[in-house]
């Protein structure tokens, strides 16, 4: 009985840590993926043109 409590600890320990090491992979990549977003979104926003604040709401773009 408790060899198998034992050997049912070291399973739900090594799973946690499973689960613990993809999520961290998971934002890792993510965090790395908005990284190139951003920049590849302010080089676009530099070459556009601003239009003047005219103090309306502007729903078309």
């Amino acid at each position: 009985m408790i060899k198998k409590h034992s050997n049912l600890v070291r399973q739900i320990v090594y799973a946690a840590f499973m689960v613990l090491f993809i999520l961290m992979v998971e934002r890792l990549r993510r965090n790395s993926a908005n990284v190139e977003d951003v920049s590849s979104a302010t080089e676009e926003v530099d070459h556009q043109t601003r239009r003047p604040n005219t103090g309306e709401l502007d729903f078309e773009r």
